[in-house]
This record gives structure tokens, C-alpha cells and sequence, in this order.
């Protein structure tokens, strides 16, 4: 993920997925995270494995996540992720 920002400045604004090579889109003003089955952990994520492991907080969507396909969830929901678009 590409955008001016970076870290949690960067998770709700619009930017590109270099994996993807698409445009990911802002989810402001709804304040929804974004994730796909090929998340790429980085520095400012490994710090949350720390407290729940990756496969954990996947197991919390209560869905298997399809290939290619952008997903949007309230972070204190994540039982709500919908597709948010197509890679």
C-alpha cells in the first residue's frame, strides 16, 4: 500500500496497492479499515501481533476471505466486513 502517509495516518486514505497494482479507495468519512487475503504485514502492523496472532484476528471476520477482492469492516465489527471492490 502506497499513500503520502504513513502507518495508521495512512489507513483511511485513498492510495494504491502495489501487490494489486490498483487504486484503493479513501474510506473516509466512514472510518471502516480495509483488508484483503494477501495482506503484507509491515512494521506498524507486527506491533498489534503482539496482543492476537494474524490468523486470530482473520478468524474474526466469520468469513474465508476470496482472492482479489478489497474488503471494508468497522474495526469494532469486524462480524460486518462487506466487499468493498474487485483488485
Amino acid at each position: 500500500f502506497e499513500s503520502e502517509y504513513e502507518g495508521s495516518d495512512a489507513m483511511y486514505d485513498a492510495g494504491f496497492c502495489k501487490f494489486h497494482e490498483t487504486k484503493i479507495p479513501s474510506l473516509l468519512p466512514t472510518w471502516n479499515h480495509r483488508i484483503c487475503k494477501n495482506i503484507e504485514l509491515n512494521k506498524h502492523y507486527n506491533f498489534y501481533l503482539q496482543f492476537i496472532s494474524l490468523e486470530k484476528r482473520i478468524e474474526m471476520f466469520e468469513v474465508i476471505l476470496e482472492e482479489k477482492i478489497l474488503y471494508e469492516f468497522p474495526y469494532n465489527a469486524p462480524s460486518e466486513i462487506k466487499r468493498l471492490k474487485d483488485l
